[in-house]
């Protein structure tokens, strides 16, 4: 999915609360393409309100192809502080060598996400991103 499109990202809320049992969330993602407004903001998660299997269920949330985006940071952050019962969220890399400028991104993001209220009290809760060493955190 890209999360660049309102409409997909609209379709994700829609898949989540259509199964409220969901514990573990496979999220593949693809660049944005150029003509994306980028309208799917912090905003836009907080509108969207509670979601039973995010809020109850959810324990493994694993985001892939990620490359520091600023559009795939508020879906992080919602499930950072919705998720009550997360125990791990991975995020793992684009395949290949990231540029330096993405990889300042992706710190930045880590950053921003450890300096999250977890909704799970971040007891348990890791952000790992595979292709950074030692880049594990509970």
């Amino acid at each position: 999915m890209c999360f660049g499109i309102r409409n997909e990202v609209k379709m994700l809320t829609i898949f989540l609360r259509c199964y409220p049992n969901i514990e573990t969330l496979h999220v593949q993602t693809e660049e944005a393409p150029e003509f994306t407004t980028n309208d799917v903001n912090t905003k836009f998660w907080q509108e969207t309100g509670p979601i039973e299997s995010v809020k109850s269920h959810l324990k493994t949330m694993v985001l892939h192809v990620f490359q520091g985006e600023q559009s795939k940071l508020p879906f992080l952050m919602f499930i950072s502080e919705n998720a009550g019962v997360l125990e791990q969220m991975v995020i793992k890399l684009k395949a290949g060598r990231l540029p330096a400028p993405a990889l300042r991104a992706v710190a930045d993001k880590r950053k921003d996400l450890l300096s999250a209220k977890w909704s799970s009290g971040a007891v348990g809760a890791a952000i790992c991103c595979s292709g950074l060493r030692g880049s594990c955190t509970a």
